[in-house]
């Protein structure tokens, strides 16, 4: 008696053999040039966060983030925050500053920080 696959494997089999001989996407084709492009280009909009924990004078944990709006608000991950007393933000082409907490959201592990900066460049996001 012969078996024979189901349809669906077969079928899926057959795609994913299709795959192997197929062209790159364009973004990985692209090569390490594009992607330095790309990381100059957000350069601008990347935070650097510093944090002090209750009882020491030096930084004890660091992050980084990157800027939301031009107003001053930053974008983090939540843990990155947790227990800190002082936030301080540093953005390139601007003097670091201690920023403000405006909200963490525990459904997607972001904090947004607002520091008093005019000026910033935003990331673009999507």
């Amino acid at each position: 008696m012969r078996r024979s696959l189901p349809w669906f494997v077969v079928l899926a089999l057959g795609w994913w053999l299709g795959r192997l001989g197929a062209e790159p996407p364009p973004v990985l084709a692209a090569g390490p040039a594009d992607f330095q492009a790309a990381t100059e280009a957000a350069d601008p909009s990347i935070a650097h966060v510093a944090m002090q924990l209750s009882g020491h004078s030096r930084d004890d944990a660091v992050g980084s983030g990157f800027v939301l709006s031009a107003d001053g608000l930053i974008a983090t991950s939540r843990h990155v925050l947790a227990g800190a007393q002082n936030i301080v933000v540093h953005v390139p082409g601007h003097e670091p500053v201690v920023a403000q907490v405006r909200g963490p959201d525990d459904a997607v592990a972001v904090t947004v920080l607002r520091v008093p900066r005019a000026g910033l460049t935003p990331q673009a996001v999507g």
